[in-house]
């Protein structure tokens, strides 16, 4: 049921509105950049981040957990490109690349990760999609639609994209849909609402869309209706109105319908061919089918659709029917999880003489809807032909469009279709503005028209809103073909209702159905095999029996016929499907050669008779097949955790009989019981789940080898899981030290007989750094190119610290887990960046030992820490290169620079020091202060 919410702060004109993280976002609107929030667990609405300026009529939409604001109109009323996304994690809005087309009045459609935004304008109305790739935030051109559409409704289903509604100019109101299908890249127009529709809003729920209220004509004439139709793969969309109020409880499970034909026939060698046998549940639940019967093994059933086709095309000469009459028999059951049903299918298989051609030509029937009349169409176009067909609007009225396949250019009322089958086709007009507009009659007029090939009723006046009954009867050698004209309910429907809301008319369509061409007799009688052995049992297949005949699809019946020729009837059986079989065992040196006459009979009085040779050959002694005697498998062994489906081994059989042939099976008994886990394709042993050595290293199957006479051998095996181990990994020393970066290198030593799926590096402060701990990072590499025979991989570590130490360890990770390798450290290289040091250069074979050109040499150690040459331990700081502070336990802050070293300037004593440089073992200092000699490395004084 509808409800009403609290309502917003301030009303909005040409908001945007869309759902994140479960709440409702209604973004700006005419003179408005504020964001208001609505939070369906309180029921409230709060203020959102608002946008960087006014902005109306633009489209909303989220993507990847974020807001993506599309187009519009600014302050001013003009269509702009803008794109804004709005981030919740940092609660902002930002630009993206704009499109490349201003519009407003678009729809939009998440297809495939990429947004569609479809249709709109700005003046003028557009049939042009542009699609925007978040993650690349870029645009391409999409295909564009059938018609251009202004304010149309969209939405996703079936892999598909489906566009309705929206309009042309101020009086063009469309109720057409068009479908995008991924596969031809293009839009086609498929069905139509029961009412058009601008500026409505479509949602998907619970496996069906919704079409909710909008605008139905010109001059503000809103609908209040919601349409719904339920979201069936494979079916065109069936349009009602939805029922308002929702039952007081749900209904009881319904079993599935099947919807697809039980009878089906194909011509022999149609590799093409396919049965639709699928159902449809009045639940919508999800459906699953499965096939049995005699003949289930020729055929692929796809278990979600219910779509049947031949493994092999079927060949009517050599009748490989379980009834041995061409005609096969399958057996699909539905199940909706819940319940099931049945429907037994037969496949009739006919026989095509190629050697027998017929002309073909298409018909095309044109009609025109309300407000215009319409030319061409006919019944003689051959295969290939463009026909010519014109539509010609009425007064006040425009074209509008074709509807209907193969129509060259579906806007132009000039135009052509192409006949590569039967066509159907319908001009529609659409009322334009009359100088005077009369309030709505309280009766509407409604005229029922019927094309050739049938007969129509339910013309009359009905009152405003009234369901008009219409039935159409098609002639004999035609068949209904579907309803035009605006406000039909169903119009495939032959009875169905009119919504009398105006004035109608609607036209019911009629196509021809194939008439059988005259019947003619057979012209030829074949059989597949004419020869026999000698002392072949009672009953031994001679061949089949075929009969060639003009008249395509007929089924002959084969029987004995008297006269010449038929002296050895009497030793063959021959049943109506054309089976010979011998009735008595042959002495090749008694009678060679045989004769018999046999005759085909069409049904519809075509006979044929011919005189057969049959030759009995001379056979000698022939050992009796002999059954298999053993059975192999290699290799029984797999490795654990490899995917479904994989290889375990091959079968092959030791059999008596050289060049026999041999079936396997898994079959049940002694040592069966983990049969349900594999599989076998052909003499393949093929995997059905994932196998682990430690919950189970050993699986035991029984299999069934039989040879083409129907012998067979069975034998149970053990098939051996092999163990997998975490991979091995070393850790190699890092290469180009430098301040903020190293590469990180290591070698893979072993991958447990598993598949790698990770190997990298982690690098810490602290020992021991390992994957998901604090303070550590890690890096994934992949191998190294150059060196794949080595198994050495590497990584660039970035964002490190100068002078600082790090440990690293290498990792590889299978599905058993994860190893890493023994554990290095290294030092970054010194960048004082601006310091006191940056201009200090390395010390040549001694690692991270520093010159600096006028400071001397030292160690650096951690930071700012150093070890000098002639002063030890010191910390070190400053940002100048030409000075530095320098801090030591004995004389505490000191300073000096380029310019004036080797003084020093102390803080503590607010006076100088004096370094007498080149004094072997010893750092002496003057002290100003006191005017004495100090010795820096001792706490003595040196007298003057």
């Amino acid at each position: 049921q509808w409800e009403a919410l609290n309502p917003l702060s301030v009303a909005r004109e040409g908001l945007s509105a869309t759902v994140l993280n479960g709440k409702l976002y209604a973004i700006g609107g005419a003179g408005l950049s504020s964001v208001e929030i609505f939070d369906p667990q309180t029921g409230q609405w709060s203020a959102g981040t608002g946008l960087p300026a006014t902005l109306r009529n633009a489209a909303a939409i989220t993507v990847n957990g974020k807001i993506l604001l599309m187009a519009g109109q600014d302050t001013n009323n003009q269509e702009i490109t803008q794109v804004l996304e709005y981030d919740p994690g940092t609660d902002q809005w930002s630009q993206k690349t704009p499109m490349g087309t201003a519009r407003h009045g678009m729809t939009l459609a998440l297809f495939e990760g990429k947004v569609w935004v479809i249709g709109g304008h700005d003046g003028v109305e557009f049939d042009s999609v542009e699609i925007y790739d978040p993650v690349a935030d870029s645009w391409s051109a999409g295909p564009s639609l059938t018609v251009a559409r202004n304010w149309p409704s969209s939405w996703v289903a079936n892999g598909k994209i489906y566009v309705t509604g929206g309009r042309l100019g101020t009086s063009n109101y469309h109720a057409s849909i068009e479908v995008y299908d991924p596969a031809t890249n293009q839009w086609a127009v498929s069905g139509a609402l029961p009412e058009s529709k601008y500026s409505a809003d479509a949602a998907v729920l619970d496996d069906k869309v919704y079409i909710v209220s909008g605008e139905r004509a010109s001059g503000w004439t809103l609908s209040d209706k919601v349409f719904a139709a339920d979201l069936i793969p494979h079916r065109d969309l069936f349009f009602r109105e939805a029922n308002a109020t929702a039952p007081a409880q749900p209904a009881p499970n319904q079993a599935p319908v099947f919807a697809g034909d039980s009878t089906f026939s194909t011509a022999e060698n149609n590799v093409s061919a396919s049965f639709f046998v699928g159902a449809i549940d009045a639940d919508g639940d999800v459906l699953t089918y499965s096939k049995t019967g005699p003949d289930a093994d020729k055929f692929n059933l796809n278990t979600a659709t219910g779509e049947l086709n031949w493994k092999s095309p079927p060949d009517y000469e050599a009748n490989a029917s379980a009834a041995g009459n061409n005609a096969y028999s399958v057996t699909v059951t539905v199940s909706d999880g819940t319940v099931s049903a049945t429907q037994a299918i037969i496949v009739n298989v006919t026989d095509v003489a190629d050697d027998v051609g017929i002309a073909v030509l298409y018909s095309l029937t044109v009609n025109g809807g309300t407000g215009g009349t319409v030319s061409g169409g006919g019944s003689d176009f051959s295969p290939g032909a463009n026909a010519a067909i014109t539509a010609t609007p009425d007064a006040w009225h425009a074209f509008g469009g074709w509807t209907g396949a193969g129509v060259a250019d579906p806007n132009a009322p000039n135009t052509t279709v192409h006949m590569s089958q039967n066509r159907m086709v319908t001009a529609n007009f659409v009322a334009v503005n009359s100088p005077v507009v009369d309030p709505p009659p309280a009766q509407y007029v409604l005229t029922v028209t019927a094309g050739a090939g049938g007969t129509a009723t339910g013309s009359g006046t009905y009152a405003f809103d009234a369901n008009a009954s219409i039935t159409a009867t098609p002639d004999a050698g035609h068949q209904f073909g579907g309803w035009t004209g605006a406000g039909v309910v169903d119009p495939v429907a032959a009875s169905t209702t009119v919504t009398m809301d105006q004035n109608r008319t609607v036209t019911a369509n009629f196509v021809a159905v194939n008439q059988p061409p005259p019947n003619q007799a057979p012209v030829d009688i074949h059989l597949s095999h004419a020869s026999v052995p000698e002392d072949a049992p009672v009953g031994t297949l001679v061949g089949e029996l075929n009969a060639t005949d003009p008249n395509l699809g007929d089924v002959h019946t084969f029987t004995f016929a008297g006269g010449q020729g038929s002296t050895h009837n009497g030793l063959f059986q021959l049943d109506a499907n054309g089976t010979l079989r011998t009735n008595a065992p042959f002495d090749y040196e008694t009678n060679a050669t045989l004769s018999i006459r046999v005759k085909a009979d069409d049904g519809y009085g075509g006979v044929l008779r011919r005189v057969f040779t049959i030759q009995v050959s001379d056979i000698y002694e022939v050992p009796p097949n002999q059954a298999p005697t053993k059975i192999h498998l290699s290799p029984s062994q797999i490795l654990e955790n490899q995917p479904v489906g994989s290889l375990v081994g091959l079968f092959t059989t030791e059999d008596p009989d050289q060049n026999d042939t041999h079936v396997y099976a898994l079959v049940s008994g002694e040592g069966s019981q983990d049969n349900p886990i594999f599989r076998i394709q052909g003499n393949e042993l093929r995997t059905l789940g994932y196998f682990d050595f430690e919950s189970k290293d050993t699986y035991r199957i029984r299999v069934r080898s039989t040879d083409a006479e129907g012998l067979k051998k069975r034998k149970s095996f053990t098939i051996q899981v092999i163990d997998g181990f975490r991979p091995g990994v070393e850790t190699l020393a890092p290469i180009n030290l430098k301040a903020t970066s190293a590469r990180l290198r290591g070698r893979l030593l072993d991958d447990g007989g598993l598949a790698i799926q990770q190997q990298g590096f982690v690098v810490g402060r602290q020992p021991d750094p390992s994957l998901g701990q604090s303070g550590v990072q890690s890096y994934s590499a992949a191998s190294e190119s150059a060196n794949a025979n080595t198994n050495t991989f590497a990584h660039k570590a970035e964002g490190l610290r100068s002078g600082i130490r790090y440990y690293a360890r290498a990792y590889a990770q299978n599905t058993e887990g994860v190893t890493y390798g023994e554990q290095i450290n290294f030092t970054t290289a010194t960048s004082f960046g601006s310091g006191p040091f940056s201009q200090a250069t390395g010390v040549a074979g001694k690692p991270n030992w520093w010159e600096s050109p006028w400071f001397g040499t030292y160690y650096l150690s951690d930071e700012n820490w150093i070890y000098h040459a002639d002063f030890g331990w010191l910390y070190a700081t400053g940002e100048n290169a030409q000075s530095v502070w320098l801090w030591s336990p004995r004389l505490q802050w000191l300073w000096t620079s380029k310019q004036v070293y080797p003084y020093f300037y102390s803080q503590v004593d607010g006076n100088w020091f004096l370094l007498m440089e080149n004094v072997p073992g010893q750092t002496i200092f003057f002290r100003f202060a006191t005017r004495r000699w100090i010795d820096f490395k001792k706490e003595n004084n040196i007298d003057e």
